[in-house]
């Protein structure tokens, strides 16, 4: 009896299967993921051409699975794959446009099926000597008409199908064809389904000649996506080779086609670096085999990941870098997706630089994900260093209640309802920790901690954030954290949020505990910390509705209608953190019912048109009513009248009385409308043609342009008109002329930046200012010249600015630069001076150096390249006419932060003055940060000392009165040696 056994991934679950069939039985072993072979399974449907020498095995439904089929000259039969039930019944498609080849064992012709068009599928192929065709997978069994992809230069006598391979050696997802010659190979690549290359030649290692003794393969030997070639000479004792055709310049073997790096020509460089996801398990297999645990991979492929991104500022030489770390790669096999990892490890920069004073200790941040695994990974990884912190219940799968508008529970969902649930809640993240990873603190410091919790309506399923945990620590108080809880706790039938509550914890800590440091100051600190406010539970609690327009030909879903807040105070001895969950809060008789509620904000939102609640498809809003007095507010006016005249007054200066909701109840409140406006129609695109703030004040008017993008005149209350220009090119205005009839001018370049302005008018009758924009203005090759004839530069206007476009494009990089001249006087003034300002930036676009013209006098001398002359190490002073004053420099750490601010000097040019090498002389002060980035000690120019210091419920600020003492033992210390 015949047995064909066969090793494939036939269920698409993304690993092998081990095949074993026979005429009468047919069955399966799968690979389990800890590489052990499951029980074996018989196929319910297994047809008998299985066994048929014309089967083939090939994606031809286009479902990612292997089918079976038999392929005629004129027809195919196929047998479509039904995963872990086998093989469909036979469907015959007819092929009428021409012949297809057929599988034989001919060395004249290979008969296959390859992906030589890069579509992602299999196509049937056949190579002989001369050509080879393609007949196009057009999906269920279906070929297109055979076209002619590429020639080849062979012979009919010498050519041999045997030493044909086809493998994707450059990771493009088209196949290359290689054949195999005594003395070496010809390589023919794939031009990404156009076609191939001209073939080059690749010699086989020295002493080696191939022959059928010899084995020739293509495997992904690093998980990298692209075949590597790998030869094994058995004689005379076995040998092995691998070649690769996918390494940079640097000799390294890397996927191509990824992006690597990144010029902006502004002085801002990127670059991008990769790592294969099987390099990425072998690190969390080492990691888990060291921590003792079973070491299982979930991702039977490679994937590609991005694990570092440099951002470079080429003018500073500021550095920034973000490493990545991928844990709990998941694959699902019953959905065949691809469903990313379940932790990432992201750290704001590199440690190795801690030696730099200025280097400020890196954040590690860790992501946990739902990667939709069902049954769920259990979480054992997460920091246990607060032995009290609350952690969320699990997840909840309801169904929306259409009658009540509640949710109810599912509690005896089965297997599929609970995959379906974990497909939803992927890429959710679950939970997130923040470390600083300071080398002078071991373990790292907690920072703080997220956790989430979420429901799942059962509709077309739908991921509802339901809990969010919060804790904030700083370093030595991991028992003293601040805690915010948010809940929702209902939601309509389209998912916007009905009713939600937020938890402020008390203070874990009372004033009777001990201190956690040994430091008097911090002890005395901490003591005076304490508050009685700080011992309650502070719960917000909100209400709201929506409006939803959901008919076929007006969808709009999740207008604002009304909102209610509230506020409740619960002292620290009659509630504990384990009560606050959402299964008490959505109880209706449970224990936060019937807490005393303080009324915080109560709002509605109507629509031009509409009753209350309603509103249409344009949703032109009316107006706003807010409530924003109460009988606690009124009751400032009981000594000076009574409630009836006191409720007069109230309607005559706009108030009105507004009635309660969410829910309604016997508060006496009054508020305030506001936004009113009529709109025009729609040909006028719904604009507001009139509004007022509130009925308080007069109506202001609008009026349009011709195409309805601007306002072109307002005219107010008191009749003052105000008008306005556009410049269409731009869409900025360039000419406003407001009530008194005085007129400001702008002009703008390419990008719509302005590069002149202007303005004039008349004063006691007279005419003044400056003239109108001529909008020619005047080309400058650089900013720099600019300041060299400002008179000509700015002309008659007020003010003009100019514009660095390509000086960073050189290898020299020179940061780009600005000028901005203004005028003081009108041009008719023969005493008019122009004020000269330069700006320039670094390639991060922030603000590098500043430099105004000022007077005459003494200044540093600049050299024709920007940089200080120095005379014995330190800076030339000259006479300078004119003179510059040279903003202070400033240099950033290693997560772009402000470390060294130094004091401004004078110059004697207008060029960037590259002041690095005054940077041991100059004056400066030190900032110093912790690893979030706040700032916490300033060594001030003279030594002086200012900290802060940052605890959960405090905050230290200390001067340089409050360190005097500090800084005075340490430099006697210093004298000491």
């Amino acid at each position: 009896t015949p047995v064909r056994q066969v090793l494939t991934d036939l269920t698409g679950d993304g690993r092998l299967d081990w095949v074993v069939a026979q005429p009468g039985m047919a069955g399966f072993f799968t690979l389990n993921p800890d590489r052990s072979w499951s029980n074996y399974a018989t196929f319910s449907a297994f047809p008998t051409e299985f066994f048929h020498p014309q089967g083939q095995m090939a994606d031809l439904v286009g479902d990612g699975v292997t089918d079976l089929a038999l392929i005629g000259p004129r027809s195919v039969r196929l047998y479509a794959n039904r995963r872990a039930d086998g093989f469909a019944a036979a469907v015959d498609i007819p092929h009428d446009e021409d012949r297809l080849p057929l599988l034989s064992d001919s060395s004249t012709e290979l008969v296959a099926f390859s992906d030589l068009l890069g579509t992602g599928q299999q196509h049937l192929i056949r190579i002989r000597h001369n050509e080879i065709r393609v007949w196009p997978n057009l999906g269920r069994g279906r070929f297109g008409k055979g076209q002619l992809f590429a020639t080849l230069p062979y012979t009919y006598e010498v050519f041999d199908s045997s030493q044909v391979r086809l493998a994707d050696l450059d990771g493009s997802g088209a196949s290359d064809v290689l054949y195999l010659q005594a003395d070496g190979f010809q390589v023919f690549m794939n031009r990404g389904g156009n076609g191939l290359a001209a073939p080059f030649d690749q010699p086989w290692p020295e002493g080696v000649r191939y022959d059928r003794f010899c084995q020739f393969s293509a495997v992904d030997l690093l998980g990298l996506g692209f075949s590597s070639l790998v030869l094994t000479v058995p004689h005379m004792a076995p040998r092995h080779w691998s070649l690769y055709y996918a390494e940079d310049r640097a000799g390294s073997v890397r996927k191509p086609y990824l992006l690597k790096a990144s010029d902006n020509n502004l002085g801002a460089a990127g670059e991008v670096s990769y790592r294969s996801s099987a390099q990425e398990w072998l690190d969390e297999k080492n990691e888990l085999r060291t921590a003792g645990s079973v070491a299982v991979s979930e991702l039977p492929f490679p994937v590609h990941v991005v694990v570092r991104q440099t951002m470079q500022d080429k003018v500073t030489g500021n550095t920034l870098t973000q490493l990545f770390r991928y844990r709990q790669g998941f694959y699902d096999p019953r959905e065949r997706e691809f469903r990313g990892f379940g932790l990432l490890l992201q750290t704001d920069t590199e440690t190795s630089s801690q030696d730099q004073e200025d280097f400020t200790a890196p954040v590690l941040n860790k992501t946990w994900f739902h990667t939709g695994r069902y049954p769920a990974r259990p979480c054992t990884d997460h920091d246990r260093s607060d032995l009290l912190a609350r952690l969320p219940g699990e997840h909840v799968l309801s169904r929306l209640d259409a009658a009540t508008q509640q949710e109810l529970p599912i509690t005896d969902a089965d297997d599929a309802t609970l995959q379906e649930m974990a497909r939803a809640l992927s890429g959710s993240v679950l939970r997130s920790e923040v470390f600083g990873l300071d080398a002078s603190q071991r373990p790292p410091v907690l920072y703080s901690t997220r956790s989430c919790r979420y429901l799942v309506r059962q509709l077309q399923v739908l991921p509802l954030s339901l809990e969010v945990i919060t804790y904030r620590y700083e370093a030595d108080e991991l028992e003293d954290p601040m805690c915010e809880h948010s809940l929702n706790l209902a939601w309509d039938r389209y998912g916007s949020t009905l009713h939600s509550v937020s938890v402020n914890y008390a203070r874990r800590k009372k004033p009777g505990d001990a201190p956690p440091f040994a430091d008097p100051h911090q002890q005395q600190w901490w003591e005076a910390s304490h508050d009685d406010a700080q011992q309650q539970f502070y719960l917000n609690e909100m209400h709201a509705e929506a409006i939803h327009l959901d008919s076929p030909q007006s969808w709009r879903l999740g207008l604002p209608y009304r909102t209610r807040g509230d506020a409740m105070l619960i002292p620290a001895s009659a509630l504990t953190p384990a009560q606050i969950s959402y299964e008490q809060f959505a109880d209706p008789p449970g224990p936060f019912a019937t807490l005393p509620r303080t009324l915080t904000s109560l709002s509605v939102q109507r629509y031009i048109g509409c009753g209350d609640g309603e509103a249409t498809f344009q949703a032109l809003a009316r107006r706003v009513e807010t409530a924003e007095l109460d009988d606690h507010a009124l009751s400032a006016y009981e000594r000076v009248m009574d409630s009836v005249t006191l409720a007069e007054k109230l309607v005559e200066i706009g108030y009105q009385q507004m009635p309660s909701f969410l829910p309604a109840d016997s508060l006496n409140l009054w508020s305030v409308k506001r936004g009113f406006a009529p709109y025009a129609g729609q040909e006028h695109f719904f604009h507001p043609t009139q509004f007022r703030p509130t009925r308080s004040h007069g109506w202001s008017l609008v009026e349009y342009d011709a195409y309805h993008l601007f306002a072109t005149r307002i005219t107010d209350p008191a009749g003052c008109v105000t008008t306005a220009e556009y410049d269409y090119r731009v869409l900025q205005p360039k000419r406003i002329i407001d009530p008194n009839q005085n007129s400001q001018e702008a002009d703008y370049d390419a990008f719509g930046r302005i590069w002149a302005t202007s303005f004039y008018g008349t004063e006691l009758g007279e005419a003044v200012g400056f003239p109108p924009l001529n909008r020619a203005g005047h080309y400058w090759a650089s900013a720099g010249e600019v300041a060299l004839q400002p008179e000509y530069a700015l002309d008659r206007q007020a003010s003009a600015l100019y514009y660095d476009g390509n000086t960073a494009l050189g290898q020299v990089h020179i940061p780009l630069a600005t000028a901005a001249l203004a005028a003081d006087r009108y041009p008719e003034d023969l005493d008019r001076q122009i004020r000269i300002s330069m700006a320039s930036i670094d390639g991060f676009g922030r603000t590098l150096q500043t430099r105004q013209k000022v007077e005459d006098g003494n200044a540093y001398s600049v050299d024709e390249w920007g940089n200080l002359e120095l005379v014995d190490g330190r800076p030339k002073i000259v006479h300078a006419s004119p003179r510059w004053r040279v903003s202070e420099r400033v240099e950033y750490n290693n997560k772009g932060l402000a470390v060294r601010v130094y004091r401004p000097y004078f110059a004697n040019s207008h060029l960037y003055v590259n002041d690095a090498s005054i940077r041991s002389q100059n004056i400066v002060d030190k900032q110093f940060y912790d690893p979030l980035g706040r700032p916490t000690i300033t060594i001030t120019a003279k030594g002086w000392m200012r900290r802060q210091t940052y605890r959960v419920w405090y905050t230290i600020s200390e001067d340089e009165n409050d360190t005097a003492e500090e800084v005075l033992a340490a430099r006697k210390a210093a004298e000491r040696g």
